[in-house]
């Protein structure tokens, strides 16, 4: 499924957040944040890991929103 939710917007919508994070995290800071539906849906596509720097998940949302 393709989806055309720019990496960046993801990464905004995650202001604050500290690492190490999980997906669960993610999602977390993300709703706070009041990311806009098509973002959390993205996130939960994420593969559940620990992410430990933005570019980690930027490379994730390209892989699942593009493939």
């Amino acid at each position: 499924m393709k989806n055309a939710t720019n990496p960046l917007e993801v990464v905004y919508a995650l202001k604050g957040i500290e690492y190490p994070v999980t997906r669960k995290g993610l999602l977390e800071c993300a709703q706070k944040n009041g990311a806009p539906l098509p973002i959390i849906q993205v996130i939960e596509r994420l593969p559940n890991k620990h992410y430990h720097a933005p570019i980690e998940i930027s490379t994730e949302i390209s892989d699942v929103c593009y493939y």
